[in-house]
């Protein structure tokens, strides 16, 4: 079973690396996607992102990083939005 993550944890591991911004994505199918925007210059170790989500998450989580340099440049103002979850739309 599966079970809904406070954005706040995740923004705690995703402290650990060099990002401008992210957009992440809980979709229906549990399945989790992250789309980040490193800090220029830097690398950001997608497999240890991976691990530490998977504590959060579970093990069994299928979790896709892409890194996108311009995230948030195609966006009014920059913005992206940090954190959707499809969950959210299911009725129990």
């Amino acid at each position: 079973s599966s079970q809904l993550v406070n954005p706040v944890d995740i923004s705690a591991v995703l402290r650990e690396f060099p990002l401008v911004q992210h957009e992440f994505v809980q979709h229906r199918d549990l399945s989790l996607e992250l789309v980040l925007r490193p800090i220029p210059g830097s690398t950001i170790d997608t497999n240890d992102l991976k691990e530490k989500l998977a504590i959060l998450f579970g093990k069994s989580v299928n979790v896709a990083i892409h890194v996108d340099p311009c995230l948030g440049d195609r966006a009014a103002g920059g913005k992206t939005l940090p954190y959707r979850s499809e969950l959210l739309l299911l009725e129990d």
